[in-house]
């Protein structure tokens, strides 16, 4: 009787560190797809902000820069 309730121990501790592995897993996956999808979305945005830019330099608009405001 002893032995079984041992077995019915280990074989439970096995599940919870199988449970846990997974949800660690899971837990990274997640994090990885929401740094990825926000790394894509500043990419977005500096590449819309770079046609911009291009746009404006274009129409013989000058960037301002730095000696310009400080004159």
């Amino acid at each position: 009787m002893h032995s079984r309730v041992s077995n019915n121990r280990l074989s439970n501790s096995g599940f919870a560190s199988r449970v846990a592995g997974l949800m660690l897993a899971m837990f990274a996956s997640m994090a990885t797809i929401y740094v990825a999808s926000r790394l894509w979305q500043e990419a977005d945005g500096r590449a819309f902000l770079v046609k911009e830019l291009d746009k404006k330099i274009g129409q013989n608009q000058s960037a301002v820069s730095v000696d310009d405001t400080l004159k």
